[in-house]
């Protein structure tokens, strides 16, 4: 991907993305000997809302993973898409941003530090302006400048959010996005996915919560593919 589709190169607001599609072909998850979930199918496409839904310990969380790539279906096969172009999976961490509890952040480093790191990593020229529109879309130019390890766990959900964000990712991907948020983090995770699917993206949200599912245009029941 050229570096000019990245917020740190030209603003996220400002722009759009091309057609972009996942098809998710009779995918299935396993641990160890036991089938979690068997022949999960369905085409997700630009603009479109998607939660994962389905009780605890279902593999939703299983499933997010083999949609972002980092892991591989026992059978199946996910295919991610950009203008009709398959994305290999070794180049996909380009175009996905992810969001999870499991998430780990440095907690000697500050909110401005973590999106420098997170630049460089993917080799994109680090943009300071556009690294402090980022955090103050999430509702923390107040802290850019202090240590993770100051944060509170709705602080630090926040900031999950800001590095998802931050490469302006085509596909961006949710694991219970507003845990450990207020009223007012719901509103800002609202606003980041609207703005998302509205240029285009593709959201996919796993949730048990009722006020993220109404943000979704579609729901994938997890529990219609357990054996």
């Amino acid at each position: 991907m050229n570096k000019s589709n990245f917020p740190f190169s030209g603003s996220p607001s400002e722009s759009s993305f091309p057609l972009i599609e996942i098809e998710i072909a009779t995918i299935t998850a396993r641990f160890g000997r036991s089938t979690i979930w068997r022949n999960l199918t369905a085409t997700l496409h630009g603009g479109m809302i998607t939660g994962i839904i389905g009780r605890n310990g279902r593999g939703k969380s299983p499933l997010l993973k083999m949609l972002s790539g980092v892991l591989l279906p026992a059978e199946g096969t996910v295919t991610h898409r950009i203008d009709g172009q398959s994305i290999a999976r070794e180049h996909l961490y380009r175009s996905i941003g992810f969001v999870a509890p499991y998430i780990a952040l440095y907690d000697e480093f500050t909110p401005i530090e973590h999106l420098q790191i997170h630049a460089d990593l993917h080799g994109v020229t680090f943009n300071i302006s556009m690294a402090d529109l980022v955090i103050q879309s999430v509702g923390l130019s107040h802290r850019r400048s202090d240590r993770i390890s100051t944060f509170s766990s709705g602080l630090l959900q926040r900031m999950k959010c800001a590095i998802a964000i931050a490469l302006n990712p085509s596909f961006l991907i949710l694991d219970e996005p507003c845990s450990n948020l207020d009223d007012e983090g719901y509103t800002l995770v609202e606003q980041i996915i609207r703005r998302h699917a509205k240029r285009g993206g593709i959201v996919i949200l796993a949730t048990n919560d009722e006020r993220e599912r109404m943000w979704c245009d579609t729901l994938l029941d997890i529990e219609k593919y357990i054996p």
